[in-house]
């Protein structure tokens, strides 16, 4: 940072001399029928500047209304992807309610090119100020809504009309807040949709296993009943086959004895 001194012409009717921003009056006469006199004086101009003045760079006043000191500040095109390094020295600090100059040397002429400023605040928060048509803004102030959050600034433009980035900063806050919250929604509903199909098929799973239990249970019962009706057929079976075989063998010897001739004894 560095104090810049500028030169310009002071119009001495009223015999005003401005010397860093203080008025004299006063120590200037005129002589009868003489020509406005003009005097060239200097405005010392002792605001601090961030980056350097030169050939084709933008010269804007900006002004740190964030209530915090800013230890960095990048610049780039919007359509760029990553910031560049920052134009505060390490160790700097851009003062809470200071204002200063800031000299930026853009890569196109073009005028509409629209950029983005990311700062960086003594506790590390970073504030991201976008779509700042730069090449058209005379002097500025970086804000925060105390509402939303959002990063902003208020600008006077070069033609002397002042704007703002407030409403397109909140609008697009806004249409973020709603994706992530739908996104949050859909994540939660997938999850609870997976939730209940895995539910689903453990219950039909344990239904299944249930079934194939219940069926071998029925198996296995019917196996043994069959196996004792079998056995007690068999028993059966032979108890009849014995009898039979009893009654077959008594059977010659009642006949024998019914069929031997009578021996007569003489």
């Amino acid at each position: 940072m560095h104090t810049v001194a500028r030169n310009v012409l002071a119009v001495g009717i009223s015999g005003c001399m401005v010397l860093g921003g203080a008025a004299f009056l006063g120590g200037c006469s005129s002589t009868t029928g003489a020509s406005t006199e003009q005097a060239a004086t200097t405005v010392e101009d002792t605001r601090p500047c961030i980056g350097t003045e030169a050939d084709g760079s933008l010269d804007v006043i900006i002004t740190n209304g964030l209530g915090a000191d800013v230890t960095a500040l990048s610049v780039k095109a919007s359509t760029d992807e990553a910031y560049p390094v920052s134009m505060i020295a390490s160790g700097v600090s851009y003062a809470a309610g200071e204002e200063d100059h800031l000299y930026y040397a853009p890569a196109s002429t073009d005028t509409s090119v629209t950029y983005d400023l990311s700062l960086t605040l003594a506790d590390g928060t970073v504030d991201t100020f976008e779509a700042v048509p730069l090449a058209q803004v005379a002097s500025m102030t970086f804000l925060t809504d105390a509402d939303t959050g959002v990063a902003y600034v208020d600008y006077e433009a070069t033609d002397g009309t002042s704007a703002s980035t407030k409403d397109a900063a909140v609008a697009k806050k806004q249409a973020a807040d709603a994706a992530a919250a739908q996104a949050q929604a859909d994540a939660e509903a997938q999850a609870a949709a997976e939730s209940q199909a895995a539910a689903d098929a453990q219950a039909e799973a344990d239904a299944e296993a249930e079934q194939a239990a219940q069926a071998a249970k029925s198996k296995s019962s019917s196996g043994s009943s069959s196996s004792s009706s079998s056995g007690s057929k068999s028993t059966g079976s032979s108890s009849s086959g014995s009898s039979s075989s009893g009654s077959s063998s008594s059977a010659p010897s009642q006949s024998e004895d019914q069929c031997a001739p009578d021996v007569v004894l003489k």
